[in-house]
């Protein structure tokens, strides 16, 4: 309501920022788990980049829909998304309070759920019929995105306080740089391709193979807590638990 709160429950957050220990930022930056979590978030900013600017084309130009009823269609991705979102959030969360670590509860799971979408927009271009394209381009822009709550969770898990909107703020801009990338690179393809739906089918297979890639990053280097004892925990012992 227009003022900061208190940090874990303790004293305000300007002396909590403070108190606070620091790691040096080229320890932070170069520290496996954090660059594996920007690795899962580019290949989930991939495939949303590239559903932003293209799959009303995809819709139009490679599926044959006409131009005036694929309203609803191209909105499927973006409202999947948030479905995705909230209940791979709250997975996570009941994996944790089921006793199960952040390296599973986290990484693994969230790398996971990259590379999903990744195979979905892998096998799309072999699916025999148009709406099992659709439904595939659906999964493989919906089920990454989790990576953007649960990798935010995970850096925070082991950056100190005081660095953390910084640390955070990178990983975003990294992550982001795939929106430069992606819709460039399925317009080459498609500008290059024999017709538009080779070209899209090529297209999603190269963001799907990024996606594969990055969630396989995140999943196997994503290790919180390993680097909480590395770093020093940042938070306080009755948060962890």
């Amino acid at each position: 309501m227009g003022r900061e709160g208190a940090f874990a429950g303790g004293p305000a957050p300007g002396a909590a920022i403070a108190a606070a220990p620091r790691v040096p930022y080229l320890r932070l930056l170069l520290n496996p788990t954090i660059i594996a979590s920007w690795c899962a978030n580019f290949g989930a900013y991939w495939g949303l980049s590239q559903a932003l600017t293209w799959q009303g084309a995809f819709l139009v130009k490679g599926l044959g829909f006409p131009q005036g009823g694929i309203g609803l269609l191209a909105a499927l991705p973006a409202f999947a998304a948030v479905v995705a979102v909230v209940v791979g959030g709250w997975l996570s969360q009941a994996l944790q309070q089921r006793g199960l670590g952040t390296r599973l509860s986290r990484g693994i799971f969230g790398g996971s759920w990259v590379m999903a979408g990744g195979f979905a927009l892998v096998v799309l271009p072999y699916m025999p019929t148009a709406a099992l394209k659709i439904a595939m381009t659906i999964i493989g822009v919906a089920l990454p995105l989790i990576i953007y709550v649960i990798g935010l969770a995970v850096v925070g898990e082991i950056t100190p306080v005081a660095q953390r909107g910084a640390i955070l703020a990178i990983g975003t801009a990294v992550g982001s740089s795939a929106g430069l990338l992606a819709p460039y690179v399925m317009g080459s393809v498609i500008e290059n391709a024999a017709t538009p739906l080779a070209g899209f089918n090529t297209g999603f297979s190269i963001c799907g193979l990024v996606m594969l890639l990055g969630g396989a990053i995140g999943a196997v280097l994503m290790h919180p807590e390993r680097e909480v004892e590395r770093l020093g925990s940042p938070l306080p012992a009755a948060q962890h638990a």
